[in-house]
């Protein structure tokens, strides 16, 4: 005779790396985690932050360059929990011959075109070329190929994430990169 016997087999999620945590039930948490060296500029899904004002550049609308472009987020730790909301508002950034092309959740690539202006140029076609590097105080500077830097504008009546002159990008907001730790 032979004896049979039941076994329930279950498999365990894959362990994804840091910036992971064990949620209720079991499940995994995603997390946006702040960039905080230039080695860690990969390819891969980001938010761009405003961190003081707690917001996140929308790459999920249809029009991007338009006042209040921006998704709130919670930053606690270094990180951003990843969630629909969330993942809808993020930029993919691909590296591309002379830097980075970065490309908005709704198909849209970023950039400008025109040193003399303030402007943010979206194109489902053209990836602009972007350079990105960390400053001292570990902001982000994003310059586009024209060298138009990407920056926050707080004001009441703009509130808006966008390329501004060199000239004058200074008195606009720095921001931060956040990749996502899948």
């Amino acid at each position: 005779a032979v004896a049979s016997v039941e076994i329930a087999c279950s498999q365990a999620a894959p362990s994804t790396g840091e910036g992971e945590g064990e949620g209720e039930g079991g499940t995994t948490t995603k997390n946006y985690v702040k960039v905080t060296s230039a080695a860690d500029i990969t390819a891969g899904k980001y938010l761009i932050v405003y961190e003081a004002g707690a917001v996140a550049m929308n790459g999920g609308l249809s029009k991007i360059d338009a006042v209040s472009n921006g998704v709130a987020v919670t930053i606690t730790d270094g990180k951003i929990a990843s969630t629909a909301d969330i993942d809808s508002a993020n930029f993919t950034i691909a590296v591309v011959e002379g830097g980075f092309s970065i490309q908005a959740a709704k198909g849209q690539y970023i950039g400008a075109t025109a040193a003399s202006k303030n402007e943010l140029k979206e194109s489902t076609t053209t990836a602009y070329v972007n350079t990105i590097t960390l400053n001292t105080d570990g902001s982000a500077h994003i310059v586009a190929s024209v060298g138009n830097v990407l920056r926050y504008n707080s004001a009441a009546d703009q509130a808006r994430f966008r390329y501004y002159k060199a000239a004058s990008y200074t008195g606009q907001k720095a921001i931060h990169l956040y990749k996502l730790v899948e």
